[in-house]
């Protein structure tokens, strides 16, 4: 049980004056001894009855003051041993509630931890539920880029699938939807230049009604094994973002089918 602060202050005034009581017991020894050296070792008293009697009160007092001091010795240890383990508890205490608060901490810091993880998770489903083009932005349009800076010079042709109209003021039959495979055509077409790709400045529309979701790619039977593994590369980093992406594949009709060895990218709707 941890002593009260007025418990304490009890302890340490007794302690004090058991220690002033050793002191005072070893001043009394003190004499005794000199009354012993004058009685056994003089001749002061000059009268060896005097002497005698000197003897016998030296060492009454020499006894006193040895009991006085192992009186005071027990007494002080017991304080002291009673004030150590009340510092002792109070330290174990203080460790015990720091390792409460260390845990509390912990738990508080992995719960901000997962709710970063969540609130991250809702920003990405978020995005994806938006115009796919909000997805190439920040960190990820960063890691896009350098992930296809290698393939730097790479020709690639960019379309829109054609759906109830076309680019140039042209009637469409959801101009939303369209609105949105171009936001996300015009945000592919800006991370592929800053990857020193071959990107289109303009965009066109599929020529055969090519249709389907999320994103396709195309490359010609003919293309070199470098634009294999660029096109390759582009799918899986789409995939990485995430977008949904189909390919390569080299089976388009020939109206379709990408030049030497350019890569083809169709923008679709997003998948439902």
């Amino acid at each position: 049980m941890i002593l009260t602060p007025s418990e304490v202050a009890s302890l340490k005034s007794a302690l004090d004056f058991w220690e002033w009581f050793e002191y005072i017991s070893t001043a009394v020894v003190f004499i005794g001894c000199v009354g012993e050296y004058f009685a056994d070792f003089t001749t002061c008293p000059k009268s060896k009855l005097r002497r005698h009697k000197l003897g016998k009160l030296s060492l009454i007092i020499l006894i006193a003051g040895i009991a006085g001091e192992f009186l005071g010795t027990v007494r002080s240890s017991q304080l002291s041993g009673q004030i150590i383990a009340d510092v002792e508890k109070q330290a174990s205490d203080a460790n015990e509630r720091a390792g409460i608060a260390l845990r509390q901490q912990e738990v508080l810091r992995s719960g901000n931890l997962n709710l970063e993880i969540e609130v991250l998770s809702l920003q990405k489903e978020l995005l994806i539920q938006g115009p796919r083009e909000k997805l190439l932005t920040g960190e990820t349009r960063t890691v896009f880029v350098d992930s296809l800076k290698p393939f730097a010079g790479q020709e690639i042709d960019i379309r829109c699938e054609l759906m109830t109209g076309g680019l140039n003021g042209i009637s469409l039959g959801n101009t939303g939807i369209f609105d949105e495979i171009v936001g996300l055509a015009k945000a592919l077409i800006g991370v592929l230049d800053e990857a020193h790709w071959n990107a289109p400045r303009v965009l066109s529309t599929t020529r055969s009604g090519l249709k389907g979701r999320g994103v396709s790619v195309h490359i010609s039977p003919n293309a070199s094994l470098s634009t294999r593994k660029a096109a390759e590369a582009l799918v899986k980093t789409l995939r990485e973002v995430p977008l949904e992406a189909s390919g390569p594949t080299s089976d388009l009709v020939a109206a379709e089918e990408p030049d030497g060895n350019a890569i083809l990218v169709v923008v679709h709707p997003k998948p439902k």
